[in-house]
């Protein structure tokens, strides 16, 4: 009898720890982000109760358009516990995505967060896909007023596919549910990944699903539009000249901006830096497809 009442609260306990393996829940009304605390805790350590203002529960701009002149088409607003110190402990964040015709939100993963997503305005096309070996694509159009919902840390994305700009909020299980850009993970880490890693990974993960010119196309979607059209890039560089000061400075950098001959070539290499950054994705993309052999005649 003592060893069956053994087994089922061992498991209970079991159970228990993995009903609660996410963020543990607060164990007091409030613990307000200490930011300049010695004390080193998954999360942030709480601030002297007595210190606690209103202030420390509130952001504001989220009502704010942001500025999606840049090669994606798109501005990410996320306020986490470190803007909102008042968020520690309670598991929760949001995230305002502003997007142009065509501007997308590209694959990424929140490590420790699932994610909840509404149409503020436009037509934004969003999908995730599962993990290894099936990669089954979950896919909708929506609409003003639709609601989506990515599950726990899998790769998703947004593209507004309308013709009027779009906007999206969501909410995020986590105070800090971090983001990992498949893109940038694989082909911009510091230090970089083995070339002949990625050349093996490739030949083994994308040859049996695409033929030669379907990889050639595939790595080409990296490469923004406006490489071939001066035009659009004139375009670009104009708007970006008509922009206040200080939004281009929070954008781009300080001192960007500016009436002279230097700061508007400051404006050309930003433009110039952006394009050559996707332009490297692809160009290490084809890279590694011919040296693995799946582009080859």
């Amino acid at each position: 009898m003592a060893n069956l009442v053994l087994t089922i609260i061992s498991l209970l306990a079991i159970g228990w720890t993995v009903v609660h393996a996410g963020e543990p829940s607060p164990l007091q009304d409030l613990c307000v982000a200490d930011f300049n605390s010695p004390v080193r805790v998954n999360g942030h350590a709480c601030l002297d109760p007595k210190m606690v203002t209103a202030d420390h529960f509130l952001f504001k701009g989220l009502n704010i358009p942001g500025n999606t002149s840049n090669p994606l088409g798109s501005f990410v607003n996320r306020p986490t516990v470190d803007q909102i110190p008042g968020l520690n402990t309670l598991g929760i964040s949001t995230v305002r995505v502003d997007y142009a015709p065509r501007g997308v939100v590209p694959p990424h993963r929140h490590p420790r967060a699932s994610e909840i997503l509404t149409v503020l305005e436009g037509t934004v096309l969003v999908g995730f896909v599962t993990s290894d070996p099936e990669n089954k694509l979950f896919s909708k159009v929506l609409k003003k007023g639709d609601v989506f919902t990515f599950p726990f840390s899998l790769i998703h994305f947004q593209q507004n596919v309308g013709h009027d700009n779009a906007v999206t909020i969501a909410f995020l299980s986590s105070q800090n549910p971090g983001v990992i850009p498949i893109a940038n993970t694989v082909f911009g880490s510091n230090p970089s990944i083995n070339d002949d890693l990625l050349a093996k990974a490739f030949r083994d993960s994308i040859s049996p699903h695409y033929s030669n010119s379907e990889c050639k196309e595939l790595g080409q979607s990296f490469i923004p539009d406006l490489r071939d059209k001066p035009q659009e890039r004139e375009d670009l560089h104009r708007s970006l000249k008509m922009l206040p000061d200080g939004e281009l400075n929070t954008q781009y950098g300080p001192d960007v901006m500016g009436k002279d001959q230097q700061n508007d070539g400051k404006i050309w290499r930003i433009i110039e830096e952006s394009l050559e950054h996707s332009k490297a994705h692809w160009e290490k993309i084809n890279q590694l497809a011919n040296k693995s052999g799946f582009l080859k005649k």
